[in-house]
């Protein structure tokens, strides 16, 4: 791998775990959009926990094929709610 292809690799590794570090469970969020598949842009849910680089999402209301309302998602795709 090309030593720009690591160190993008590194920073990208490290805004996920400062944005990882930014969640706590019960808190309030919605999909930005950065997400795909394009209907959950806007979707609103609380956060239930973390998977690895991943954050686990109760929808507020299920959508799509996410027919229980659990959503894993990278958490540069959350947006903080007030």
């Amino acid at each position: 791998m090309p030593v720009i292809a690591r160190r993008l690799k590194l920073l990208a590794s490290e805004d996920t775990v400062l944005a990882l570090a930014s969640f706590r469970t019960g808190q309030r969020v919605r999909i930005n959009h950065s997400a795909k598949p394009y209907y959950l842009h806007g979707a609103t849910g609380t956060v239930a926990g973390g998977l690895g680089q991943m954050i686990a999402v109760q929808l507020d209301h299920p959508i799509g094929r996410f027919l229980t309302g659990d959503l894993r998602c990278p958490p540069q795709a959350l947006d903080q709610l007030t």
